[in-house]
């Protein structure tokens, strides 16, 4: 008699995000333990056409966001990390699209969590306010509190 193996189908295999540039949507997949970028080169999920943008300028991951104390689990989170010399902003979704937004630099040595509707201020370098802004603006929006899996 043959077995047959299961796969481990209550792990997904990674989580779909959603990025608005230019009020365009671009869907975008990121498996697990793999990066997606944007920038200017061919290989980025989101290519970005400014001659500021660097062919890789943001590397987007997801991870997981440990869970609260006394709490046994955690959920997935997507992890942002500057990869260029000019830059890369980032304006918090609890504090995008108000007035005097705060844009605080992403390092390129940590990672940071994105949380739904955060705003990356594509090259910060250039970034001007919304006076005359040179910088393009990508949102991220996960579809809900949690990034939704791809099974």
């Amino acid at each position: 008699m043959a077995s047959s193996s299961s796969s481990d189908t209550s792990r997904p295999r990674g989580y779909n995000f959603v990025l608005s540039a230019n009020d365009v949507d671009y869907p975008i997949t990121i498996p697990i333990g793999e990066a997606v970028y944007l920038g200017r080169g061919a290989h980025c999920a989101l290519m970005l056409t400014s001659p500021h943008v660097s062919s890789t300028h943001v590397e987007l991951t997801v991870g997981e966001q440990p869970a609260d104390t006394g709490a046994t689990s955690s959920w997935p989170v997507l992890l942002a990390r500057n990869m260029s010399e000019n830059g890369t902003g980032l304006i918090d979704g609890s504090q995008h699209g108000g007035t005097g937004d705060t844009v605080r630099c992403l390092t390129d040595f940590r990672p940071e969590p994105l949380i739904n509707d955060s705003c990356l201020v594509v090259p910060l370098k250039h970034f001007e306010g919304a006076s005359g802004q040179k910088s393009i603006m990508v949102v991220v929006r996960q579809g809900g509190a949690a990034p939704r899996p791809l099974t």
